[in-house]
């Protein structure tokens, strides 16, 4: 039962105040490996850009970048894969 409740420490607010003068918040300090909101923000405009970019191309230009570049996955193709996958000469996907 010690163990238990000895695990249970309490909560601080990462918007205490710290440092000699006070002078910081407590999360401004920790370290932090998630993505910000402005980041994510960020993010999320340049994909509807990106989309509404691919929109305006042909669809066999719009096929080629999406599989030259990885943009609906992690995998990036050589041109030569792109071409062997879609058909077309190496100096199409160029």
């Amino acid at each position: 039962m010690r163990e238990y409740l000895g695990a249970f420490r309490p909560l601080v607010s990462l918007e205490k105040r710290v440092g000699e003068e006070q002078e910081m918040e407590l999360q401004e300090i920790i370290p932090s490996d998630s993505i910000s909101i402005d980041e994510l923000f960020t993010q999320e405009c340049l994909r509807e850009d990106l989309a509404k970019l691919l929109a305006s191309l042909k669809p066999l230009q719009r096929e080629v970048l999406i599989l030259r570049y990885g943009l609906d996955s992690d995998r990036q193709l050589t041109a030569q894969k792109v071409a062997q996958q879609l058909n077309i000469s190496p100096e199409k996907v160029r």
